[in-house]
């Protein structure tokens, strides 16, 4: 074939990588620009746009049915992997990501934030004390402090044994007693704001699976209404009201099941 005949348009795809979070992908006849944009450790949020490469008659129509195969085949198998990927992740189960042996963009990329992330400590050291950096052969290798699955099975054997004392205290109020033992009490709230503390903690630093986000949410709601029983109640020597109390457990225990749902669920997928 002479050389000005010879021409690789429709055969190859071509890639380019604007870091850190866009691509631009060429294709045989239509163009994609698709932004990722973070939302949290199990979640991605993904903008594109398709162009058409040619201004010609018919040319759009032919990019919406390139753009359409593309969509349907490999798009949607890459996103599905990705999805399951950063499910993976969310749970804490794997300590190491094997890349496969053609996927040399991948590792360039993280190569590339690695020396990013090491260049901005240098500058500004404090930011991250709540992780612990190391270099290797002038990369940076970066380890979290705890991860999010140990975070939350600790914190729900911790729930665990708090609403044992829950019940117990929920048993002599409905009993007929106005209240429980002020040290049973002091021990339930203590169990619970360790636990709870621990689920912070891991969603400020870490991040959280969105389940346990969700308990978080509810852990907060019977918190408060578990101070507004000792503050306002207990703490004057006034008989508990049972409705609250009622309150207090249900969302305790939605929130707790949710979390176990999280960590254990999480492990088994």
């Amino acid at each position: 074939l002479p050389e000005d005949e010879r021409s690789v348009s429709g055969y190859l795809t071509y890639v380019y990588h604007l870091f850190p979070n866009v691509l631009v992908t060429v294709l045989s006849s239509h163009t994609k620009l698709v932004i990722l944009e973070p939302l949290a450790i199990d979640r991605t949020k993904m903008i594109t746009w398709s162009l058409t490469n040619s201004g010609a008659p018919g040319a759009e129509e032919e990019a919406k049915r390139d753009a359409a195969f593309v969509s349907t085949t490999g798009a949607a198998e890459d996103r599905e992997v990705v999805r399951s990927i950063q499910r993976g992740i969310a749970s804490g189960a794997n300590k190491v990501f094997t890349f496969g042996q053609f996927e040399s963009a991948i590792v360039h990329f993280h190569r590339t934030l690695d020396t990013a992330l090491l260049r901005t400590l240098a500058h500004r050291p404090l930011r991250d004390a709540g992780r612990k950096f190391s270099t290797i052969g002038g990369l940076l290798k970066r380890t979290k402090t705890m991860e999010p699955l140990l975070i939350m099975k600790t914190a729900s054997v911790l729930l665990a044994i708090s609403a044992l004392g829950g019940l117990t205290m929920a048993i002599i109020r409905f009993s007929g007693k106005p209240q429980p033992p002020i040290a049973l009490a002091m021990l339930h709230g203590f169990l619970s704001a360790a636990a709870l503390t621990l689920l912070l903690y891991a969603y400020f630093t870490v991040g959280l699976p969105a389940l346990a986000c969700w308990a978080l949410v509810l852990f907060l709601v019977a918190a408060a209404g578990g101070a507004f029983l000792n503050l306002g109640y207990h703490w004057n020597m006034e008989p508990l009201p049972k409705g609250i109390i009622v309150a207090h457990a249900v969302l305790a225990v939605a929130g707790f099941a949710l979390l176990l749902i999280a960590a254990w669920g999480g492990t088994r997928a």
